[in-house]
């Protein structure tokens, strides 16, 4: 027990030390780009030309991994030539706070970013001065979360997604805190799927254990705990290689038919996903590619953005033995 004790406030330390680091470079940063934004907005008369914006929030995004941006309140900040008493002119934040926001309005910050450089990229025009217009058209761009018989596709990533389910919360965490795994939430070239138990499954359903504390045991291995979250994390993430491969599983979640598939998690586990017709999803992890399904885990929602799926399922394809 007290190397237990001893392994988690270790690895309590390492986090918040790591945290606090991180915290004081974004602040750095988002208080040197702030008063460069203001500056910007002044000298275009309350707006923003789109490569001064794609600087500034480059330069924030270097240390903000993660992170959110409310477009509306951006929007907001601009038309104005002052912006002196305004307190966040740049609305970035974590998808941790409970101030209420409007899902269609949040992106991330990394896609906000892509959209900019797409539109520099594509514009032939010698300057590009109206910033403000540009964020209200994304707004107007569609988001949708969908249920199974209605797939479609959103306008945002599985990184500004993820922390606006508020039944997956728990496991939201651990996908931002497993760092390789965080990233990929953010990128379009690899889509994934994402099978997300409830906070509900993770605290009642673990047979009274946490995520890292199985199937290694945290009492007699120091690194056990971080491989532990790991392997949970990574058994309920399916990584596709190609933008293609969202238009297959498009067909599939549309199907009526009977159909079943077989995919690799992160970790090299097999998830088996079973359409059943006119129905529902049902969601197994096998022990190999020859081996027999655990129980089915219905799929109660399903969220389609532009680089891949969330599954919500109440329950958890690992459990402890």
């Amino acid at each position: 027990m007290k190397l237990s004790i001893l392994v988690l406030t270790s690895l309590i330390s390492a986090v918040v030390a790591k945290n606090v680091m991180n915290l004081k470079q974004f602040q750095e940063a988002y208080e040197s780009e702030t008063s460069n934004y203001k500056r910007c907005v002044k000298e275009n008369g309350g707006n923003i030309y789109l490569t001064d914006l794609k600087s500034i929030l480059g330069n924030i995004n270097e240390v903000a991994q993660g992170k959110l941006i409310d477009l509306k309140k951006l929007a907001e900040s601009l038309g104005s030539e002052n912006l002196q008493d305004e307190s966040e002119p740049i609305p970035i934040f974590d998808g941790s706070n409970k101030e209420k926001r409007e899902a269609k309005n949040v992106v991330a910050l990394t896609y906000l970013l892509e959209e900019v450089d797409k539109e520099i990229s594509n514009n032939k025009r010698r300057d590009l001065d109206d910033g403000r217009a540009f964020i209200q058209q994304l707004i107007l761009k569609p988001q949708v979360v969908i249920t199974p018989d209605q797939p479609n596709v959103g306008g945002s990533l599985l990184q500004s997604a993820l922390p606006l389910e508020r039944d997956i919360s728990i496991f939201a965490g651990y996908i931002r805190d497993q760092v390789p795994v965080a990233q990929l939430t953010g990128q379009l070239d690899n889509p994934l799927l994402i099978i997300a138990p409830t906070d509900n499954a993770i605290s009642k359903k673990l047979n009274g254990l946490k995520p890292w504390e199985f199937p290694k045991d945290v009492e007699e291995d120091e690194a056990a705990a971080e491989e532990n979250l790991s392997n949970f994390v990574e058994s309920h993430i399916i990584k596709e290689s190609a933008s293609s491969s969202l238009e297959q599983w498009d067909e599939f979640f549309k199907s009526q038919e009977n159909l079943d598939r077989n995919m690799a998690s992160l970790n090299g586990k097999v998830v088996s996903i079973v359409r059943e017709a006119g129905e529902t999803y049902v969601l197994s992890l096998k022990a190999d590619k020859e081996g027999i399904s655990a129980k089915g885990n219905k799929v109660d929602k399903l969220v389609r953005v532009e680089n891949g799926f969330i599954l919500v399922i109440n329950d958890s394809l690992v459990v402890p033995e």
